[in-house]
């Protein structure tokens, strides 16, 4: 039983000790992607992506409206008609009669019809936009990835030259004291590569 408790006790103590000389620091993962200049350009282009595939519906989102008014006031002028018909139908002659109902159905017949093309056009409306939204969520994806792989890259270059030996995301962690945060540091580093290669771009503009 002692020879148990005393194992217990130096597996404590070794465990301590080795995590007081391990280095951990912590990174706000979302907020090196909002606050980085690298992270602001993606967040720019993908608005300016947004803006190019979306351009051509706001014009077919007004015809869609407008569209949709008219039928509204079709079915609205021909259930009148329909009605009118109804309280007037006694006055008519049977050929008159004949003739309004016959009138009437295929005003209702062409009204079908515009309907179905209306339904059709909001489908593949719909099915556009899907495309678009996919086409936005492949863009973001690839600049994202691009990026996630840099940020990587920067905090293992970072850990092995400040001797960090554990490098955590902020947000999976319960708890950290603000003094193991090194979002600010990898922002720096980011923001320092991302000048150099803003700068070089300029250089090779001007040769």
């Amino acid at each position: 039983m002692k020879s148990s408790k005393l194992a217990f006790a130096l597996t404590t103590l070794f465990t301590s000790c080795a995590l007081q000389a391990v280095h951990i620091v912590t990174v706000k993962t979302e907020l090196i992607i909002k606050d980085s200049k690298c992270g602001k350009n993606i967040q720019r282009k993908v608005t300016k992506e947004q803006e190019k595939l979306a351009a051509p519906f706001k014009d077919l989102e007004e015809k869609i409206k407008q569209q949709e008014l008219a039928l509204v006031e079709k079915q609205k002028a021909l259930a009148k008609e329909d009605e009118n018909f109804k309280t007037q139908a006694s006055l008519l002659s049977p050929e008159a009669r004949a003739d309004k109902y016959d009138e009437l159905q295929k005003k209702h017949r062409d009204l079908d019809e515009e309907v179905a093309d209306f339904q059709r056009a909001m489908r593949k409306a719909h099915e556009d936009a899907k495309k678009v939204d996919q086409k936005l969520e492949a863009f973001y994806r690839k600049e994202m990835m691009a990026f996630e792989q840099e940020i990587k890259a920067i905090i293992e270059e970072t850990a092995k030259a400040e001797g960090w030996d554990l490098v955590l995301a902020k947000e999976a962690v319960i708890f950290a004291s603000e003094a193991t945060d090194k979002t600010n540091t990898i922002i720096h580093k980011l923001d320092a590569k991302e000048d150099k290669k803003t700068a070089a771009k300029k250089a090779a503009v001007k040769k």
